[in-house]
């Protein structure tokens, strides 16, 4: 293998859904849930395979178009090394240095053997977890292309969610997870969601607080957590606090599934089967150290853990570094969604508390409540007690960063999965290590 194709290697395009870029990909993401009635009981992620395979079929024919054409990549490509006597040609001696030594050290670990299981829930630092474990070959997750059966038996009720997403039968042993506080989950998940696939909401939010983003945001809450207000097993769950035993009787004495989307269901559906959790406004930084633990029910417990820094390092590798992705524009300013909670119609607020009551009350976060307000109060006038001064919508701003060729206000890319067997097959091959894939 050459140096030129092992680069291209680094910076060819996969074939998953979700590989594809935000641009290309919008538009049939779109088609799609618009075919799904998630508010239908019988749209479970089970029935709605189907049409998701179709919809991943004609991505992987996006992929592969866009691959010939050159436009898709992915970050952290090789690139050219300074020295022309480079050992590893076209790869930067450093990065190439860091993937011998990681590949040996591992000697053939990976997730659920003897690596831990990373349990991903949408929202909650994945992508950034994902793409620091798998620039250097360590594959969890997304970046974990193994069928996904194979790291840990599934929930069949789950089972038609992304694969990354997807909810284990049973408590995963040697498993972590991370978690966050429901409210600031949902901004960020309509902020990604717009962003993805919906430009033309997202083109008409404001820098900061402004009524038109309350309005927007709380239509989108409403409409995706419809399903879940009047799920029966997602009621039943709750009533068992979410212990196992409960949720196999639910599921036993009920035929669907939650009724969300993956990004929505209730963080406890998938904590509960983690051996360890994280907070992540309480662990997630670059700096090693401690942090509050999580303790099912405690809201101030004084137990400390590892943060997920040192985790990382100390069960996956001591090379492992915090690698950001799909960072806001800090040249912009982000809409303040946070402040449209207590300002919501009563019911809508009152639903989203019921249908997180675990994640709020299990993971120790504090609820929102209704602001005073008059009787029969629009939401106009609810959301107008904070004008906001900016004229200017995201739309406008994106437009003018287009016009000077400057990063986009919010980049969704997946996540960074270096082939280390692939890319660096003659090093390997010429060490004995290479096996083939």
């Amino acid at each position: 293998m050459s140096a030129q194709e092992r680069a291209s290697l680094l910076a060819s395009p996969a074939t998953d859904v979700e590989s594809i870029p935000v641009d290309a990909r919008a538009q049939w993401r779109r088609d799609a849930r618009n075919t799904l009635d998630i508010g239908h009981p019988s749209s479970t992620p089970s029935t709605r395979r189907g049409a998701w395979d179709r919809v991943e079929r004609a991505a992987v024919v996006v992929a592969s178009v866009l691959g010939v054409l050159g436009v898709v990549s992915l970050r952290h490509a090789a690139t050219h090394a300074t020295s022309s006597g480079a050992r590893l040609g076209d790869l930067d001696p450093k990065l190439a240095t860091r993937l011998l030594r990681v590949h040996r050290d591992l000697r053939g670990k990976s997730a659920g053997r003897g690596l831990p299981v990373y349990l991903h829930i949408p929202k909650t630092g994945g992508t950034t977890i994902e793409s620091s474990l798998g620039a250097l070959g360590i594959h969890v997750g997304y970046c974990d292309k193994r069928p996904k059966d194979k790291v840990f038996k599934l929930h069949e009720k789950y089972s038609g969610w992304e694969k990354w997403h997807c909810i284990p039968k049973e408590a995963v042993p040697n498993s972590w997870t991370l978690v966050r506080n429901p409210y600031t989950k949902a901004e960020s998940e309509f902020l990604y969601n717009d962003g993805s696939y919906e430009p033309t909401v997202f083109h008409k939010l404001r820098p900061g607080y402004a009524r038109e983003n309350c309005e927007l945001f709380e239509a989108h809450v409403k409409k995706m957590i419809q399903g879940l207000v009047h799920s029966d097993v997602r009621q039943c769950y709750d009533d068992g606090n979410y212990q196992l035993k409960a949720q196999r009787a639910c599921d036993a004495a009920t035929r669907y599934g939650v009724n969300s989307l993956s990004h929505w269901y209730p963080q406890m559906l998938m904590a509960s089967r983690a051996q360890r959790i994280f907070r992540i406004e309480d662990c997630f930084g670059d700096a090693p150290g401690m942090c509050r633990a999580v303790r099912l029910g405690e809201k101030k417990t004084t137990v400390k853990q590892n943060n997920v820094i040192t985790f990382l390092r100390h069960n996956y590798h001591g090379l492992v570094k915090l690698v950001h992705t799909n960072e806001w524009n800090k040249s912009v300013e982000k809409p303040a969604l946070h402040q449209c909670w207590g300002r919501m119609d009563r019911e809508t607020l009152a639903n989203f508390n019921r249908v997180y009551r675990a994640d709020f009350d299990l993971l120790g976060y504090p609820y929102a409540h209704s602001v005073s307000r008059p009787p029969n109060a629009t939401s106009s006038e609810l959301y107008a007690e904070r004008p906001n001064d900016s004229t200017s919508t995201l739309g406008d701003i994106e437009a003018a960063l287009k016009a000077k060729g400057a990063r986009r206000i919010a980049v969704n890319d997946p996540p960074n999965c270096v082939d280390v067997p692939r890319v660096l097959a003659k090093e390997l091959a010429a060490e004995g290590e290479y096996r083939g894939m």
